[in-house]
């Protein structure tokens, strides 16, 4: 076993008896395990934890597990630990280089679109991602490619571009969204919510962005009105306040 994968062993396991042991419908480590029948919710569907609940749920666990004594570190927290090896040993930490930062979304599974073109009627090739067409230079020229299928690795925290690789793992590009999509940033929450709002209907390449900017507006003056207390502070909102800013930026910055 590589050391990263004993890591990654070590880091799942931690979250798994620090948090989702503790979550409804845990499916616990083996089909007879009791955990299992505890943990069921029993059909209430309240119980359920959602993704964005999820997220700051495993943001809390890694927070608190970096706070708390460890045995192996001698009954010191990693923190501290840490803070021993900077100060005390002045050890530097190995930090991800930008390069491959922005290769993060490739750790995440590929899928799999199809390039269209309609070329009788002007449409070069692209492909359709969440309801949004996507292309580039290179791809809009390849028409060999119309009918093949594919890999699209994205960050659903910024869907306004993608990376798109052939079958064979040779990587074609960067695919920008079209329309306003491509300019103001957005996540796949603030997407969906745009197209339910619509409708569900599939967006134009000539999308407005005032379109979007007049539903940001709205979801975030209705957020405004909530007491404090009851104001999300899950992604989406974060999402919808970046938008938010975004949309009060003076034209031609």
């Amino acid at each position: 076993m590589s050391a990263f994968s004993r890591i990654s062993n070590a880091f799942f396991g931690t979250i798994a008896n620090r948090l989702s042991s503790r979550l409804p419908g845990y499916n616990g480590s083996h089909p007879h395990d009791v955990r299992r029948a505890l943990s069921d919710p029993k059909g209430n569907l309240r119980l359920y934890v959602s993704l964005d609940e999820l997220d700051e749920l495993v943001e809390f666990a890694i927070a608190s597990y970096h706070g708390t004594p460890h045995t192996g570190l001698n009954n010191v927290t990693p923190l501290e630990a840490m803070e021993y090896f900077l100060r005390g040993r002045q050890q530097l930490l190995t930090w991800l280089p930008e390069r491959h930062r922005r290769n993060l979304c490739l750790l995440q599974s590929a899928r799999r679109c199809q390039v269209r073109a309609y070329l009788d009627k002007g449409v070069r090739p692209h492909i359709n991602l969440y309801g949004v067409r996507y292309t580039s230079d290179v791809l809009a020229c390849s028409t060999s490619l119309i009918g093949k299928r594919l890999l699209i690795y994205l960050s659903t925290d910024d869907l306004r571009s993608v990376r798109a690789f052939l079958d064979g793992r040779t990587e074609l590009g960067v695919l920008d969204a079209q329309g306003a999509w491509r300019v103001m940033p957005h996540n796949l929450k603030l997407r969906q919510e745009i197209l339910k709002a619509k409708g569900r209907r599939r967006p134009s390449a000539a999308f407005d962005a005032s379109r979007i900017e007049e539903y940001v507006r709205k979801k975030f003056h209705k957020k405004q009105r909530a007491p404090a207390g009851q104001r999300p502070t899950c992604p989406t909102w974060c999402a919808f306040s970046l938008a938010r800013r975004q949309c009060e930026r003076p034209r031609g910055r």
